[in-house]
């Protein structure tokens, strides 16, 4: 589930009503990731807030170190890298334990580099290059949305393996347009 925030009761919210995973936005430094990390995972990986009575937890059902154990082991955390300080940051986010996938968010990106909405301009493709090759070095995997087939080719190009191609709503705008153009 992609939360609103890195805010913690967010990422708590979340993963106590059974989410698999969180998408966490805006992570621009090594501190935003730790962080990230902290509220996503129970001790001795972090510090997530514990409630044994919510559906993640079988509502009590899970023993504490067999609930703890598996949320550590099987909830994924894919931390959005979306800015010219992520950029920066990167290296050193990698070097970070329990970070299974990097999500790059083209728009954000492309609008933090001065070339707002431009997805597929040299200085955001460079920048994907750069988060692609230290995602490959350490092991985990690289996602990114995208809203064309023509540049979900290109991203998976660079190493993309988790590929979200545009959204529900342009698929039904367009599908709409088709209709009513029969009409006209």
């Amino acid at each position: 589930m992609r939360v609103a925030s890195s805010n913690p009761p967010a990422i708590q919210h979340a993963l106590d009503a059974g989410a698999s995973g969180v998408q966490i936005p805006q992570i621009a430094s090594v501190e935003a990731a730790k962080a990230a990390i902290a509220a996503s995972r129970f001790h001795p990986a972090g510090e997530r807030g514990f409630n044994p009575f919510v559906r993640a937890a079988d509502f009590s059902l899970s023993t504490t170190a067999g609930f703890f154990a598996r949320a550590n082991e099987e909830v994924s955390l894919i931390l959005q890298i979306e800015s010219a300080a992520g950029i920066e940051a990167v290296e050193g986010i990698l070097e970070l334990p329990g970070i299974d996938a990097l999500f790059i968010c083209p728009y954000d990106l492309s609008q933090s580099l001065g070339v707002p909405g431009e997805t597929s301009h040299p200085k955001v493709l460079a920048a994907a290059e750069r988060i692609a090759k230290a995602a490959e070095a350490r092991g985990v995997a690289l996602g990114v949305f995208t809203n064309t087939e023509q540049d979900a080719r290109r991203w998976l190009q660079i190493g993309v393996r988790y590929l979200c191609l545009s959204v529900d709503t342009v698929y039904l705008l367009n599908a709409m347009r088709g209709v009513v153009t029969k009409f006209r």
